[in-house]
């Protein structure tokens, strides 16, 4: 669908990946999913703004789980 509306799509099979592309792109916008092999999407998601990239950068974190505290360590991952 992202492709379809013009945007170009940058996939990663993992967690480590999607790190390793993120550092190389600095993309405007990423999805992750919480539960990835090698590195969570959470675990992605705390990296970005502790190396200083990605101030700028929109992440959208799909998951199935419901439990309020992973809520807010999403948010939390993105005050610091």
């Amino acid at each position: 669908m992202l492709t379809d509306a013009g945007h170009e799509v940058i996939a990663a099979e993992d967690g480590e990946q999607a790190w390793e592309k993120f550092e190389a792109e600095s993309p405007a916008l990423v999805i992750l999913d919480w539960q990835m092999p090698e590195l969570s999407g959470i675990e992605v998601c705390e990296r970005i703004p502790r190396v200083g990239l990605g101030r700028d950068t929109f992440i959208i974190v799909i998951t199935a789980r419901g439990a309020t505290d992973d809520l807010h360590r999403v948010l939390d991952g993105r005050r610091r």
